[in-house]
């Protein structure tokens, strides 16, 4: 299996995509952002039976790019909620069959929600929650926006998927609201990447004891710490494949 894997991950990507990376919006972005999990992931999931991938707070379809490459036989679902970014999304996944664009958020209730769009440069940090007070995100200057929401586990429902292979989750301190939303359906995943806080930047954002419990039945093989001494990107894996 890991052979296999690694062909995959070796294969993924010709070497002009590799040597410029995609177009985001700030320009060519020369790194695969998803290769460290997926060279994390090979070691404990069969690369070829992955069929259902969901990314979460796709922001300008880069990551649902590289997913849909890395993983042609799967189907991948984006959702992003921002009209602003939209056009990205679209821009960067058009020309993939297997990637599907849900232009909404993903919270704990299903219709209309506020979303805190940053306005002043870094859209990435967007978020269904407010900044706080904290010397980072108080340089983020937030304007409400109104935007359609859905539960996971009611988007999953409708879709008839009751499992799903990987998910990527960038929800900016909205993880709780994101991950409970999953309701039955939580443990049905086989492996996360998802960023989670360090130093709270938005009100009611939780850090990774919280998540730690939420995510109860996974096991944490990765905690990383960004430069920002801020947020961490964390890897999770189901423990019943671990087993």
């Amino acid at each position: 299996m890991l052979e296999a894997n690694q062909k995959i991950i070796d294969n993924a990507f010709t070497k002009e995509e590799r040597a410029k990376g995609f177009i985001n919006m700030d320009g060519y972005f020369n790194r695969i952002l998803t290769e460290p999990f997926i060279k994390e992931i090979k070691n404990y999931i069969d690369f070829f039976k992955i069929k259902t991938i969901l990314e979460i707070g796709s922001r300008d379809g880069c990551q649902a790019r590289e997913l849909a490459k890395y993983f042609p036989h799967a189907q991948v679902y984006t959702f992003e909620p921002l009209p602003s970014n939209l056009s990205w999304v679209y821009k960067n996944t058009d020309d993939l069959d297997n990637v599907e664009v849900i232009p909404c958020a993903v919270s704990d209730i299903n219709g209309t929600v506020n979303f805190y769009e940053v306005y002043n440069g870094n859209v990435g940090a967007s978020s269904l929650l407010k900044v706080n007070d904290h010397p980072r995100s108080r340089q983020w200057l937030q304007r409400p926006i109104e935007v359609e929401s859905i539960r996971m586990d009611t988007w999953l429902e409708k879709k008839s998927i009751d499992h799903i292979d990987i998910l990527w989750a960038d929800v900016q301190g909205a993880e709780k609201l994101v991950f409970e939303s999953f309701g039955k359906y939580l443990n049905n995943i086989d492996c996360i990447s998802t960023e989670i806080e360090v130093q709270r930047l938005y009100e009611n954002a939780i850090l990774k004891n919280d998540l730690d419990n939420i995510l109860h039945q996974y096991e944490c093989i990765n905690y990383e710490i960004e430069s920002s001494n801020t947020e961490a990107d964390t890897i999770y894996i189901n423990k019943g494949i671990l087993s």
